[in-house]
């Protein structure tokens, strides 16, 4: 199976089975694929992964940075090289930049910055989006009094889907 039809691989198993688990799927597709397009697959997905590490890096960094700045009333003041610390242990973790390449923070351009931002805030958007529909759904689902979704009148699950 040439790696660029994954899809229409993993589509296929999904139609020739009953299967609903993603993991059981998942391995039928692997048994059905070359070990070296696997490889090459695995590969390209873990960059996914890298860029998961990325951001978790960033979070702990930022978790550290919190806790290093005293709060007035509850704690003593940190001393300057505990924050210092914290603030280079930020500055060496990394984000997606302008154009999409990574760069550590310190590298960071007010232009990479914003490109950040901008990514972010339409990955927000997009989860707003589906979170509607998801509620939507849920709705008509109370409303017509039904227990699944796939019971619902085509034409009411497609206005609710829709918006």
């Amino acid at each position: 199976m040439p790696i660029n039809n994954v899809h229409d691989l993993i589509r296929q198993v999904i139609d020739e089975t009953d299967l609903d688990n993603p993991r059981e799927i998942a391995a039928i597709v692997a048994d059905r694929t070359l070990e070296s397009e696997l490889r090459a697959w695995y590969a390209g997905t873990l960059v996914s992964t890298v860029t998961h590490v990325f951001a978790k890096d960033r979070q702990a960094a930022r978790a550290r940075a919190a806790k290093a700045i005293p709060e007035r009333a509850r704690c003593k003041p940190r001393t300057s090289a505990t924050i210092s610390s914290e603030y280079q242990n930020i500055l060496r973790t990394r984000a997606a930049a302008d154009q999409g390449r990574w760069k550590k923070l310190a590298e960071f351009t007010a232009g990479d910055a914003l490109a950040a931002a901008s990514f972010r805030w339409g990955q927000s958007d997009a989860l707003r989006v589906e979170a509607a529909r998801f509620e939507r759904l849920a709705k008509a689902v109370a409303d017509a009094g039904v227990g699944v979704l796939g019971d619902l009148p085509e034409g009411v699950f497609m206005a609710a889907y829709a918006g």
